[in-house]
């Protein structure tokens, strides 16, 4: 939208902006936003752990790590996120947009042509992250919408004789929709099916439903500090349990146990290993078993 505020000033683009002081009130408010962000997890940051509020741009270190992330996020993410036809009708959105622009209002038109631009560039710039992440695919679909609404509106303007090109187009759209539609029910009933690659919960959340009410029965809640452990993934047993605290891996470091246990001084253990419980006991003065729901147990404890 800044783009397009600077280009409508040079007057044979013919952009219109109808409501131009609102439009820049409207941009500085929204600037502050991630600014505000900035700020705050940079704070975040030097008072916790620094991975976890991340604000820089992890850049490739040369040509080949680019490339090796780029190959990494397409032999992975696109498959799981859109089946190919959908693949292919999006990034023909990207290109068939150039060739209808005497169709296209030019405001429009310069509006998904900055953001295609702009959405490429930032694959580039933040491949690093989309290479783990399949999430950072909702930055790029604005650049679909954008140009889907571009295209859609040029559609009627084209003349008749053109009708192979329209029907062409609302052919694949309901092929694509109806192969995506399947591709998507498939894959979200994978993420819920017992020893799939994709269901990845670490966790039976059933058993922890039901040993959260152990819980909350002997009084312990969000108010205690809790180390629980071991932990698959991050953070989700004290996510399903509704707790505070410290999250402990299996091969979590002997330092990083003890420093949880001298600095932090957690008043719960929540274990789903014996092995931690083994562990702990070296450093604390004694635990009292205080709830248990089969492989789930939480320990009070005493310094």
């Amino acid at each position: 939208m800044l783009g397009l505020l600077f280009l409508s000033y040079f007057r044979f683009l013919k952009i219109e902006l109808l409501q131009r002081k609102k439009l820049i009130i409207s941009l500085a408010i929204a600037s502050l936003m991630p600014i505000g962000w900035q700020l705050w997890s940079r704070h975040l940051g030097e008072h916790h752990r620094k991975e976890y509020f991340m604000m820089q741009v992890p850049l490739s270190e040369n040509w080949t790590h680019f490339k090796n992330a780029f190959d990494c996020y397409f032999a992975n993410w696109p498959e799981q996120t859109l089946g190919n036809p959908i693949i292919y009708l999006a990034l023909s959105l990207l290109v068939i947009i150039i060739f209808l622009k005497k169709w296209i209002n030019p405001t429009l038109y310069f509006l998904s042509l900055i953001n295609t631009i702009g959405s490429v560039l930032f694959f580039g710039l933040m491949v690093q992250q989309f290479k783990y992440h399949d999430y950072y695919i909702i930055c790029l679909m604005p650049m679909f919408f954008i140009n889907w609404i571009a295209l859609a509106s040029a559609l009627p303007k084209i003349k008749s004789k053109h009708w192979y090109f329209k029907v062409a187009i609302f052919g694949l759209v309901i092929y694509a929709f109806s192969f995506q539609y399947k591709l998507g029910k498939r894959n979200f009933e994978e993420r819920f099916e017992k020893g799939n690659y994709w269901e990845q919960s670490q966790q039976d959340i059933e058993d922890y439903k039901q040993f959260k009410i152990k819980l909350n029965a002997v009084g312990i809640n969000y108010t205690h500090k809790v180390a629980a452990g071991y932990d698959g993934a991050p953070n989700n047993m004290l996510y399903l349990l509704h707790l505070r605290g410290f999250r402990v891996q299996a091969n979590e470091h002997s330092d990083r146990k003890n420093k949880i246990v001298k600095d932090c001084q957690p008043l719960i253990l929540i274990i789903n290993d014996s092995n931690m419980l083994n562990e702990y006991k070296a450093f604390v003065k004694s635990v009292k078993l205080k709830a248990e729901y089969k492989y789930l147990k939480a320990y009070e404890v005493l310094y």
